[in-house]
């Protein structure tokens, strides 16, 4: 199984009204919780989905997204993530990562370069503004290593379709 989980600093905790990019950048959530699925014609079965929310009204929380709760269009994801957040759990970023069983991986520009060799994969990443160094050091401490995508700078929904594309090769 793979698991990918995206650390978003301001995404909101509750359902919001109007446009997900005023709610916290969940757009940003939204795109990224749809590349962890998305083939051509299809979606994945492999994937879970971890997003860790610390923005309004009341951070932490954590939501689990699976294959059926992906819509294929952005305008339906947002929506149902807007759903979906009614579920989230009040659990921190730390919490999660001590709860999980797997070989860790934080994407990092520094990281090495190459195909992750692991049967459960757990890749680690932030949302635009990043994951915070403190919330990576914590990582750090579960043998995480660092996954470079190259020196070019990538969004998070982008990084998430390489990362799966190095995995599909193995």
């Amino acid at each position: 199984m793979r698991t990918f989980i995206l650390y978003s600093r301001k995404g909101v905790t509750e359902e919001w009204k109007g446009d997900a990019i005023d709610a916290g950048r969940m757009d940003v959530v939204s795109d990224c919780i749809r590349s962890a699925f998305l083939l051509s014609h299809d979606l994945r079965d492999d994937v879970v989905f971890y997003v860790c929310l610390n923005g309004p009204p009341n951070p932490p929380k954590c939501l689990k997204v699976n294959k059926n709760d992906v819509e294929i269009d952005a305008v339906k994801m947002n929506n149902k993530l807007k759903k979906l957040i009614k579920n989230a759990e009040k659990k921190s970023f730390q919490e999660l990562i001590r709860e999980l069983k797997g070989d860790f991986f934080v994407l990092n520009e520094k990281g090495e370069i190459g195909i992750p060799q692991s049967e459960n994969p757990i890749f680690v990443l932030g949302d635009n503004i990043g994951l915070p160094k403190n919330e990576e050091k914590f990582v750090e401490r579960f043998k995480a290593k660092k996954l470079g995508l190259g020196k070019k700078h990538y969004f998070a929904k982008d990084a998430i379709t390489i990362v799966n594309f190095l995995c599909d090769q193995k």
